[in-house]
């Protein structure tokens, strides 16, 4: 047996199931490895004391270290542990040495005398009795939290959500625990409703409470998103909630209370409701849009510049992409569509090229590195990823790019528009500048797979009617030579495509199976 405090979580598996840790212990750091994958979780500010019962080896590559089979989390059985425990409790005035003068004077008693004697601490040398006031009323104030993780470890709870808690509610967290565990789905990350859940039944809350179903109510909405959709309908949401193996008796009317004090969005026009950040994200994207839409841009000579960027680049634009170029010019927001081969490329370099001849210096982004490179590529100017056009920054939470510190841009593309989510969408249009038009377009083939976070931007605001649209039919001689994009022609036209070895194409190959899993 060794008893020590985590430093640090060296290795843990993809399933968290194996863990390799470094634990300070009495004698110095030492390797655990073992079914230690609920200690992973672990905030290097607050230190987590275990005890750990196994045996010693030697790995032939690794060295010596410990292989637990067991561990159990701030309980010391010796007194070398006691020590340790005792220093890393963060209480005021006790570091290793106070705490190995504590330990020596009341052994194995050491954490019966802090509870019930406290003034003995004062017989201790170098401890005195201003000090052992100190000691004992920092022990005292923290009974509750001993309390709540002595509780919740021995449900299971990782440290690290243990320390989250403690850290969200303070002294209030046991009550927390005991009185209101489904109010910590919503306020602490990591705790989902199967966690709180299996925390309230513990507690002897009712498989019918209330708050259960609100709790349950509340968590499969929220994971909505998780499939790609922005709302659910109610009867939807009735079936998802018993999976959880709640009780569904009042759903209507826990539903329509959630609405009413504004934790759930009614969909307008649908029977059913959607998480408030979602709802606002959408109604953001559509505030917007119309504020652009009712704002025209500033008139850009497109037969001259067309005639310059045609001599520039050396193509010649179709009558069809004549047109679309015209719609993309004379609106604020305007979407440019088609499928593979129909020339949504060389209509982007015309777009930039006449916007220059205009005195506009369009940028560029993407939703994908990959797209961004593509994009540059093809058109011999810098682009980006939306995400490090808004100066993206996971730990404050979001963007840095917003109302109140827009982008600097004259105007805006941003290619492989399919791929942009509701989310996505609502965080590039709030960073628009408000105090001039800038032309936003939307470049993608609305026909392709919608974008993996939720709602299908592009392919809504193609259908809603409202949006200026130009859309590319004709596939190109050039793109017309690969059997892929004739492929995807077909598709598109509700034709089985035809396999490339028939009909002559090197690049398509068509292979048919019967099993989903082959």
């Amino acid at each position: 047996m060794i008893e020590g405090r985590i430093e640090r979580v060296l290795w843990v598996s993809p399933d968290e199931g194996f863990a390799v840790l470094k634990v300070q212990g009495p004698g110095g750091g030492t390797i655990v490895v073992g079914p230690l994958g609920a200690l992973a979780d672990h905030d290097p500010e607050h230190p987590v004391f275990a005890t750990f019962e196994g045996s010693w080896e030697r790995h032939a590559t690794h060295g010596h270290r410990f292989r637990a089979d067991a561990f159990l989390i701030g309980s010391p059985r010796t007194q070398e542990g006691l020590k340790q425990y005792l220093a890393s409790a963060k209480v005021p005035g006790v570091g290793p040495a106070i705490a190995a003068r504590i330990v020596d004077r009341f052994g194995d008693d050491v954490l019966r005398v802090l509870e019930a004697e406290p003034a003995r601490l004062a017989d201790v040398p170098g401890v005195g009795d201003k000090r052992a006031l100190a000691i004992a009323e920092a022990w005292a104030a923290d009974g509750e939290g001993r309390a709540v993780t002595i509780l919740l470890q021995g449900l299971g709870v990782s440290p690290g959500r243990i320390t989250r808690i403690r850290q969200r509610y303070g002294d209030g967290a046991f009550k927390v625990v005991q009185q209101r565990p489904y109010e910590l789905a919503e306020t602490v990350p990591g705790i989902g409703f199967v966690l709180a859940d299996r925390i309230a039944r513990a507690q002897g809350i009712p498989a019918d409470d209330p708050a259960r179903l609100d709790a349950a109510i509340r968590h499969v909405v929220k994971r909505v998103e998780d499939d790609g959709d922005c709302w659910i309908p109610r009867g939807d949401l009735a079936r998802k909630v018993g999976a959880l193996d709640v009780p569904t008796d009042g759903l209507v009317e826990a539903v329509d209370v959630l609405v009413a004090q504004a934790k759930l969005e009614p969909v307008e026009g649908e029977d059913g409701v959607a998480h408030p950040h979602l709802a606002g994200a959408e109604h953001q994207v559509a505030a917007h849009l119309a504020f652009a839409l009712d704002n025209p841009v500033g008139a850009v000579d497109v037969e001259e510049g067309l005639a310059r960027a045609g001599r520039a680049l050396g193509i010649t634009l179709d009558p069809s992409q004549e047109a679309a170029l015209r719609v993309l010019v004379g609106h604020p927001v305007a979407v440019l569509t088609g499928g593979p081969g129909t020339g949504k490329t060389t209509l982007v370099r015309a777009l930039l090229r006449v916007w220059r001849e205009a005195g506009i210096e369009a940028s560029l982004a993407a939703p994908t590195g990959r797209a961004a490179r593509r994009l540059a590529e093809a058109t011999g100017q810098d682009a980006t990823t939306l995400h490090r056009l808004l100066e993206a920054n996971p730990g404050e939470g979001g963007f840095q790019r917003h109302a109140e510190r827009p982008l600097e841009v004259q105007a805006l593309v941003v290619d492989e528009a399919s791929m942009i989510d509701i989310k996505l969408m609502a965080a590039l249009l709030d960073a628009l500048p408000s105090d001039a038009v800038v032309p936003l377009v939307l470049v993608g083939d609305a026909d392709q797979l919608p974008s993996v976070g939720p709602g299908q931007v592009l392919r809504d605001l193609v259908s809603c009617g409202v949006v200026p649209v130009a859309r590319l039919t004709t596939v190109h001689r050039q793109a017309a030579a690969s059997g892929i994009v004739v492929a995807a022609r077909s598709i598109h036209d509700g034709e089985v495509p035809v396999s490339g070895e028939a009909a002559g194409f090197d690049d398509l190959y068509l292979l048919d199976r019967s099993d989903p899993e082959a």
